[in-house]
């Protein structure tokens, strides 16, 4: 279960608990001025029933084990206590109806539109059964006293005035009347409820999804390019971090491949910006291609690529590299109906051999990439032919220093030898 829907179902079964404890106690206090809890011990019992599974079920059960479909069971539970309170406070004119109904609304909210409905025909069975049960009671009433009188001497049916039957009858008849109305105008009222709060509840879920979906293009938008579809810079920083602690802690190598466009001004210059766009979504397409499926491919920031490439060491780096440069070259710009070649310059470091973190890892593979950028393009460099070219580049740049300097060594083995008074030699002549 995702944290986010853990979270909302715990919030579920806080507010559960604590509508159940309230509605307990709203009983008890019913019950201390309208019932002799004393000789009726069945409401108080069932009150102290309710209590433990509410603690127990919402308080005491672990959240790694507490379901949605639980959450229904629980309230199953709740309708078949409400129906123990409903009937010992007045059956059909009981106050308590109101139970019914928020567990009907809290159905609607957490658990969705069919288990709504599914509970509100339960609570109906249940409430029908009660009145029922009440309405024939009292129809069973004249007869009982009736009954009653009879064994106390009283005179039979027959001997009754006619007058008071029809006065018991219509007071029967207006009784009768009355629960039934009120029954049914009770039942309306949890179906009506059943039917807002459910819908209630849809148009709620259906406006949370279309905001976070639109939450979801923003995030999606702050770190995908729009012109190539692959992550931006700013998703690359966190991407390089990921990557860069997971490689330190496995202890695996890391390498990162610098691509660059040797054409871009070129075509921008030539046949106009967009068909500069055009080039950097083919690039991207090519690139896309030709990587493996652990690879990541990022848009660096106008017409550089970044290439992470998880456990792969220096030499796969560069055969990687030079099979991108070739699928590049192989695949020309196509723009009004004309071949446009491009080509592209990579520069690869590899981790821990060429760089000890993220920042040095990025600075060593761009490094390589200028030094295949002045080498003259369309090739790959390596961090570590970079690093020997610039060795020999700063011999070379030395050497002349120490050529012109006589208390050199270099400049004492090459000078040559001169006579006793510091006269050179002659060369093949005689003196």
């Amino acid at each position: 279960m995702a944290l986010e829907a853990l979270r909302e179902l715990r919030g579920y079964r806080r507010l559960y608990a604590t509508t159940n404890l309230l509605v307990l106690c709203a009983f008890l206090i019913w019950a201390y001025f309208s019932l002799d809890l004393t000789h009726n011990a069945v409401p108080a019992v069932a009150v102290a029933a309710w209590s433990l599974f509410t603690l127990a079920y919402h308080g005491l059960l672990p959240d790694r084990r507490f379901t949605w479909r639980m959450l229904f069971y629980g309230n199953l539970v709740d309708l078949g206590f409400a129906t123990v309170l409903i009937w010992f406070s007045g059956r059909e004119s009981s106050p308590f109806f109101f139970v019914y109904l928020l567990t009907i609304m809290g159905a609607a909210l957490t658990l969705g539109l069919r288990q709504c409905f599914a509970l509100a025909a339960l609570a109906s069975a249940l409430y029908l059964v009660v009145g029922t049960t009440a309405l024939s009671e009292l129809v069973a009433m004249p007869q009982a006293l009736l009954q009653g009188g009879a064994a106390q001497g009283a005179p039979d049916l027959g001997a009754v005035n006619p007058r008071t039957l029809l006065n018991l009858s219509a007071g029967i008849t207006l009784t009768l009347a009355r629960g039934v109305g009120q029954l049914w105008a009770n039942l309306a009222a949890l179906w009506l409820t059943a039917y807002v709060a459910g819908f209630f509840a849809q148009e709620t879920r259906r406006v949370r999804a279309s905001v976070q979906e639109a939450r979801d293009k923003v995030e999606g938008f702050s770190r995908i390019d729009w012109l190539t579809g692959l992550y931006n810079r700013r998703h690359f920083d966190y991407l390089l971090a990921q990557e860069v602690a997971r490689a330190g802690r496995y202890e695996r190598p890391l390498s990162v491949l610098i691509v660059d466009s040797d054409n871009l001004k070129i075509v921008n210059d030539t046949y106009g910006h967009q068909a500069g766009d055009h080039l950097i979504a083919t690039l991207a397409n090519v690139l896309r291609t030709e990587m493996r499926l652990s690879d990541t491919l990022v848009r660096y920031g106008g017409d550089e690529f970044v290439v992470l490439l998880p456990d792969t060491e220096r030499i796969g780096a560069r055969f990687l590299a030079e099979r991108l440069r070739g699928a590049v070259e192989a695949a020309p710009l196509a723009w009004q109906k004309q071949s446009v070649p491009i080509t592209v310059t990579i520069g690869v470091a590899s981790l821990p051999t060429d760089a000890s973190d993220a920042a040095s890892l990025i600075a060593r593979a761009d490094a390589a990439l200028y030094v295949g950028k002045r080498a003259g393009r369309n090739r790959v460099v390596t961090a570590t032919e970079a690093a020997a070219a610039a060795d020999s580049a700063t011999d070379a740049v030395s050497a002349p220093a120490r050529d012109a300097d006589p208390t050199s060594d270099t400049a004492r083995a090459t000078a040559p030898a001169r006579g006793p008074h510091g006269s050179q030699p002659s060369q093949g002549g005689a003196p």
